[in-house]
């Protein structure tokens, strides 16, 4: 075992060697043995696991969470106690400034959907006068023959042979 090995292990299961793997007890007990080094390091991790077992967390004074508690509850209940009454017409303002522009823009937008949904803005004709134009046009054929394909707005298509050309 090289003194890398070791201090890996060593950093890994602690000063004790004993709590180690079977397999890696007797070569670290053999380095230990030959090497200054790995007895220093093992001394070292024995320094810091009893420091870090001496150091204990100091306790609150007994009363000081009651203490705080209490206070807490105070500034609470102060809060409250000190809070000024809205009035009713402060608080019909408040309620205006904060939904009226949304209140307008949903009108607005609903007028204008309406207005554009009812306006005669682009007519079509009626399904009569397209029936006309298409019966018109079959009778008529230009070479004798023709078969009605559909209307696109404007015009009406119309196939002047049975092939659809």
């Amino acid at each position: 075992m090289t003194e890398e090995d070791f201090e890996i292990l060593l950093v890994r299961y602690g000063h004790d060697v004993s709590l180690w793997p079977e397999a890696d007890r007797g070569a670290a007990r053999a380095l230990m043995a030959q090497s200054l080094t790995a007895r220093r390091h093992v001394a070292e991790s024995e320094a810091l696991a009893a420091l870090l077992a001496a150091d204990h967390l100091p306790t609150a004074p007994s009363g000081l969470r009651d203490t705080v508690m209490a206070a807490v509850n105070q500034t609470i209940v102060a809060a409250a106690q000190t809070r000024p009454e809205i009035s009713l017409s402060a608080r019909i303002l408040k309620f205006c400034r904060t939904v009226w522009p949304q209140a307008v823009s949903f009108v607005a937008a609903s007028v204008l959907g309406v207005a554009v949904g009812v306006a005669d803005i682009a007519p079509l004709p009626s399904t009569d006068q397209v029936y006309d134009q298409a019966n018109d046009m079959a009778d008529n054929p230009v070479d004798g023959s023709g078969y009605v394909l559909g209307y696109d707005g404007d015009d009406i298509i119309v196939s002047l042979n049975e092939d659809g050309e």
